[in-house]
């Protein structure tokens, strides 16, 4: 027994992070070639280091030939046992550096294009106040990049619509109410001194207008458009754009209607080349505040979530 324990701690020493992340690329690529270009090491390099790493397991990983590589069924294993586990070393080593250590904390940060950037510039101008030090790094995605990243530890936290299915390791911190209203130009002829537009009176008006809207597969167009639809309106979008700030902007421009999240409106609402006009029945979807799970955030990301509960109040 004691031989086997030398022999496992033998190597595991002789396993680290690095031969891991350089085993996970080769079996992701199927390619040393396009591993080594993925990682920033040489083909050869690449090629020695997964060698090594077969020689110290005893086993080997990937079957080769002229063509691909493909991992064995051992390498398999090893692939879909160590994801995970990797993702949550690298963060708590970033963790504590970030934390205890010499280098200023980074905030990374996803907003999903649906969302709307309109109230975020003084959310985060409260909290670069309050955290000076951290260096705040934003990622402008769909809701499935955001998730994606931050299941893979490249984003501390996302401001995105509350996915049905959260994928694992992932939690909502934070759950709010964003409600919609339809958007005109100046010129629109149905707004009743800010009174509740009626969307199963004006059916047919509705569906005889130019509408704005986002691609079809973002969950914000199919929410908005289901919406409509049970009112018997039909808003095909004349133009497609792939955030709610350009919408807005083109809306102002005279280019059609558009129904937008009232919180996206911030910094639009003295325009006086857009009205304003709320619907009944109310329209709201749920967005939510993601981080991975974990007893205990850094401190410089449960700040970010608790400025955002503030700036919500």
């Amino acid at each position: 027994m004691q031989m086997t324990h030398e022999w496992d701690q033998h190597h595991l020493e002789a396993i680290g992070l690095p031969a891991l992340r350089v085993f996970r690329a080769v079996a992701e690529c199927e390619s040393f070639t396009k591993a080594g270009d993925q990682i920033g090491l040489s083909q050869s390099a690449t090629s020695r280091a997964v060698a090594q790493l077969e020689e110290s397991l005893g086993i080997p990983l990937f079957e080769r030939t002229t063509r691909r590589v493909s991992p064995t069924p051992a390498g398999a294993m090893l692939y879909q046992e160590t994801g995970s586990h990797i993702v949550g070393i690298e963060h708590a080593l970033a963790s504590v550096r970030q934390n205890f250590g010499d280098t200023p904390p980074i905030l990374r940060v996803g907003i999903a294009r649906s969302v709307g950037l309109a109230y975020l510039p003084g959310l985060f101008h409260a909290y670069t106040r309050e955290f000076p030090h951290v260096l705040v790094e934003t990622f402008h995605g769909s809701d499935q990049e955001l998730t994606h990243k931050l299941a893979a530890g490249e984003l501390d936290t996302a401001i995105a619509t509350n996915p049905l299915k959260i994928p694992s390791g992932i939690k909502p911190a934070l759950t709010f109410q964003d409600s919609y209203i339809v958007i005109a130009p100046e010129n629109f002829d149905l707004a009743n001194s800010g009174k509740p537009l009626s969307l199963k009176r004006s059916r047919k008006t509705l569906t005889d207008q130019r509408w704005l809207g986002l691609p079809a597969s973002d969950p914000a167009a199919i929410l908005t458009e289901s919406h409509f639809a049970s009112c018997d309106i039909q808003m095909t979008p004349a133009l497609i754009a792939d955030s709610y700030d350009l919408l807005i902007n083109l809306v102002a421009l005279g280019m059609g209607i558009a129904c937008v999240p009232n919180r996206a409106l911030a910094i639009y609402r003295r325009q006086r080349r857009l009205k304003m006009i709320p619907i009944r029945p109310k329209l709201s979807r749920e967005l939510a505040i993601l981080t991975r799970k974990s007893r205990i955030l850094p401190d410089h990301i449960q700040g970010f979530v608790d400025r955002v509960l503030f700036a919500l109040k």
